[in-house]
């Protein structure tokens, strides 16, 4: 069996996919469609399906059709961190630096989705009061890294169980 190198690979295809990631997000950002549900169900699919991608890519041309479970939660893992980390510094440079309004937006935008859901105003203001104190581009930024890596992580674990093949123990060429 071939060995791919797990590190190497997964590395190259988390910077490849940061890529794609920061290109989407920028699109989203320009067009203004941040907070938008079909938005956010649109990137899961996406990044759901860059896994699927990545980890059988490794397996058909890397592992001569072969994956251990271990080395696609691996590859997800190291991915996650690739992504999450350009991702998280997109995020405070636009937050911290380009458009400091953002955050108010994401607030007012908070208080409007809780007075469609019928709070009155005193649950409003105590939500809103708790929210404002950690919607700041630090604060963002590190829950976002985190939560990056902990759903590449969990994603990994889905594929790699749907995907794994183990390598048979003996081979033909093996003689007794």
């Amino acid at each position: 069996m071939k060995k791919g190198n797990v590190l190497q690979f997964s590395l190259t295809w988390g910077v490849i996919s940061a890529i794609f990631f920061l290109i989407f997000s920028v699109i989203i950002y320009v067009a203004n469609l941040q907070g938008s549900t079909a938005v956010s169900l649109i990137n899961m699919a996406l990044f759901g399906g860059v896994f699927v991608f990545v980890i059988k890519k490794f397996r058909d041309q890397e592992q001569e059709g072969y994956l251990l479970f271990g080395q696609g939660v691996a590859i997800s893992a190291i991915m996650g961190v690739v992504i999450s980390l350009l991702s998280s510094i997109y995020t405070y440079i636009l937050m911290a630096f380009y458009d400091k309004g953002l955050i108010e937006k994401i607030l007012i935008d908070t208080e409007n989705k809780l007075i469609d859901q019928g709070l009155d105003d005193a649950q409003i203001d105590a939500t809103m009061e708790m929210t404002a104190k950690f919607m700041t581009p630090g604060f963002i930024t590190i829950s976002a890294f985190f939560s990056t890596i902990i759903m590449a992580i969990v994603i990994g674990l889905i594929v790699s169980a749907i995907l794994k093949k183990q390598p048979p123990v003996f081979s033909e060429k093996t003689e007794f």
